[in-house]
């Protein structure tokens, strides 16, 4: 298509660090990052599906109320006169769209030594790791005519490889320490999800909420030397599946495919 333009992006991001000013061992190691990003595009490259054509000349989401056969959408394709079937839909790249993404990342970290709980100076080490997201606006639009809808994907997963959009995510992981030793569980926090194609008035299951567990210990046999070893997915949670998918009734991109699994390894350094 030789009328192609550029797509046009915009982005900004606004973010904060916090750390608090003391040498109270309960709170010197206690710092907190928030950032709010956004990111729009405007005339995205696309080609419209066969699907979204038809519907929407049939007046999928008020797109063409008075089924008007000059609707935009009705002139992307033609029927055939002998038995009516529809012949040469046109589905050529086009300037089609636009599309906002924002949300807040939020990153909290804390520790302290055991010896504050009066359990000895060789008690070891605790430290709390909190790394989430909040997902609060997906949309997007096509704009072929005045009337097309914006549609909000926050909180939905599709049938495309990594257009799953939780509108919370995070991880949790907490670590202890004692010399050569430390021992770390990371808790993994996916939100519950319907599936995109019901926003746009299709079909389509969704998900529940989906939590994962990973744990893994480090040590040092010396100074160059350290063993290691793990349980990924510990309660061995299996993927959620749904329909339409991505791949095998869910979504790799999304979700652990494998199951629970072991690891073990030896670090050596020179």
């Amino acid at each position: 298509n030789v009328n192609l333009s550029p797509e046009l992006s915009t982005s900004w991001t606004v973010g904060m660090v916090a750390r608090v000013p003391t040498d109270d061992p309960w709170l010197n190691r206690l710092s907190l990052t928030v950032d709010y990003w956004s990111i729009s595009l405007e005339d995205t490259i696309g080609a419209l599906a066969a699907t979204t054509i038809l519907q929407r000349c049939f007046n999928l989401q008020g797109v063409n109320p008075t089924f008007d056969p000059n609707n935009p959408y009705c002139l992307l394709f033609e029927r055939n006169p002998s038995d009516g079937r529809v012949d040469e839909m046109q589905q050529f790249q086009n300037n089609i769209g636009a599309s906002t993404n924002a949300g807040l990342d939020v990153a909290l970290n804390w520790g302290f030594g055991l010896d504050q709980l009066g359990l000895g100076d060789r008690a070891g080490d605790l430290s709390f790791s909190l790394a989430g997201t909040w997902w609060h606006k997906s949309t997007s639009k096509t704009t072929i005519t005045p009337l097309d809808p914006e549609n909000d994907f926050v909180g939905s997963i599709s049938g495309v490889t990594a257009g799953a959009v939780p509108e919370f995510k995070f991880s949790f992981l907490t670590t202890y320490s004692r010399d050569d030793l430390m021992v770390q569980l990371n808790t993994r926090f996916i939100d519950a999800m319907v599936h995109a194609n019901t926003i746009v008035g299709g079909v389509g299951t969704g998900v529940p909420s989906t939590w994962y567990l990973d744990l893994s210990g480090r040590y040092n046999l010396t100074s160059n030397i350290a063993v290691r070893a793990g349980v990924n997915n510990l309660l061995d949670q299996q993927p959620r599946l749904y329909n339409p998918n991505v791949q095998a009734n869910t979504d790799p991109s999304t979700y652990d495919v494998l199951g629970r699994r072991f690891f073990f390894g030896v670090n050596v350094s020179m």
